[in-house]
């Protein structure tokens, strides 16, 4: 799991765009993928994810079998972001050996390391998100998912919701080596991420890039984003992912045969 991690909604801003989307990121040899499960009452979300939440006609089903094509063809590795009113038994079997990954917005670590024996049972990981700048609680935590089921650590750039905000670079540096020596899940920074803040603070590595993306989308101007995922892979040596693999002959073929 390396470089960039998009993170999409489904079906916006429209069906026929996101799977284009979907399919311009595998050729740039993008495989893993955050997908946000909309929520009206989404207080954990920025201003941009928000109106889009609000404004998006989500369909779960329709969802699920457009990931279930998507994955016959990509070994990708989706995870889920959602709040915790959205699952349920049924939502996991629903979610099982399809996505990756569940990563909970609105809960803390206790709450989900509590629905460890869930995420095994149904083939799941979590992801433990960690924005406080308590050095004791974070080695605490740590030891406590040491052999739980966590896909990887998210380290976000800043405390409160996603979208726009100030970074402390030095004391986001210091987090991320001190959680490196502690632990050996991978660690991917989010919030406030954008092409300027990667080539900023390139050590990390791997990023999540939400609100930034979904602002160009809603924009139209996703041919910034293009132009620095270009240049990023040819900065980290990021080849092209070789075959000729595109929404015509993949997802969309699939759609009209369902």
């Amino acid at each position: 799991m390396i470089g960039i991690i998009p993170f999409l909604i489904p079906f916006f801003p429209n069906e026929i765009k996101f799977l284009k989307i979907l399919s311009f990121f595998i050729k740039n040899s993008i495989s893993t993928f955050e997908v946000g499960i909309p929520d009206l009452n989404c207080y954990g979300d920025g201003e941009v994810i928000s109106d889009i939440y609000r404004r998006i006609n989500f369909n779960l089903n329709k969802t699920i079998k457009i990931f279930k094509r998507f994955k016959l063809k990509v070994n990708s590795c989706i995870i889920i972001v959602c709040y915790s009113n959205f699952l349920s038994i049924k939502i996991f079997k629903k979610f099982s050996n399809l996505f990756s990954a569940i990563l909970i917005i609105d809960k803390p670590l206790g709450y989900i390391l509590k629905l460890n024996n869930t995420f095994i049972k149904y083939n799941l990981k979590f992801i433990y998100i960690i924005s406080t700048n308590n050095m004791y609680y974070i080695e605490k935590n740590l030891k406590k998912i040491k052999k739980k089921e966590c896909l990887f650590i998210y380290l976000t750039t800043r405390a409160g919701i996603t979208g726009n905000g100030k970074i402390n670079f030095i004391l986001l540096k210091k987090k991320f080596i001190f959680i490196k020596k502690k632990s050996k899940f991978p660690i991917i920074i989010g919030f406030s991420i954008n092409n300027f803040i990667v080539n900023k603070i390139s050590i990390f590595k791997r990023y999540i890039i939400g609100s930034y993306l979904m602002k160009l989308l809603y924009n139209k101007k996703l041919v910034f984003f293009k132009k620095f995922l270009k240049k990023y892979n040819e900065q980290n040596k990021i080849k092209k992912y070789k075959k000729n693999w595109t929404i015509q002959n993949n997802l969309y073929r699939f759609k009209k045969n369902k």
